[in-house]
């Protein structure tokens, strides 16, 4: 930070994987309610993460349904669920009904999107992919919106989130307990994404490789 030199060269794509998941991660910690039943939309690279972090945070979960267009990637994916009840479903609407958790993952919008009213009542939603799978009614009828950076959120609203309310708060301010998050109705957090959970994991990965050796070292010039 004193002289903007390099420190080190880490796998942009790896950090950004894991990190997107992670902060996923810290919402599900943050938020009450336990888990019976989980809904993924999109079995790509970040459903699977998700599942992982899904899994770890809320090991009470039962039922894990799945909806991919490609069939074998939901199968694949499910393999990593272990005995908990495991369901490839044809449609998002199937997916998302009666979950107590719902993560969407897509990378091209649905046309008509969803609108979460088949979720569980207390449900959690959390639409990694911004607008592509809920539609604006999904925050109107939630008891509770946040995103993870206001001001990210406000600077692409001339071109995604139409229709969407306010949100009620960030993801930071939840986790300082400055705002606290209702027991009861739909919740819902879009975390967009910062580059600074990238800077603070990369940091990570810099400490413990250099603690364990780890890495090739290298001068930069």
């Amino acid at each position: 930070a004193d002289t903007g030199r390099p420190l080190a060269l880490i796998d942009g794509g790896w950090v950004t994987e894991k990190r997107t998941a992670a902060v996923s991660g810290v919402t599900l910690r943050h938020v009450p309610g336990s888990v019976g039943t989980l809904g993924i939309i999109g079995a790509g690279l970040q459903g699977n993460r998700h599942l992982e972090v899904a899994l770890e945070v809320h090991p009470e979960i039962e039922h894990v349904r799945v909806f991919d267009h490609r069939e074998a990637h939901g199968h694949a994916l499910l393999a990593q669920a272990g005995e908990r009840v495991g369901t490839v479903v044809h449609s998002a609407l199937e997916a998302t009904q009666d979950a107590d958790l719902v993560i969407s993952s897509i990378s091209r919008r649905m046309d008509p999107r969803l609108d979460g009213s088949n979720t569980a009542p207390d449900a959690l939603i959390l639409p990694v992919d911004y607008d592509d799978t809920f539609g604006p009614d999904v925050v109107r009828e939630a008891a509770f919106f946040a995103v993870d950076d206001r001001g990210q959120y406000d600077s692409v609203l001339h071109r995604a989130f139409q229709g969407y309310r306010d949100p009620d708060g960030e993801l930071a301010q939840l986790v300082s307990g400055v705002m606290t998050v209702p027991d009861h109705g739909r919740r819902v957090f879009t975390n967009m994404g910062l580059a600074m959970e990238d800077v603070a994991l990369g940091a990570l990965i810099l400490e413990r490789a250099t603690a364990t050796g780890a890495g090739t070292t290298i001068t930069f010039p």
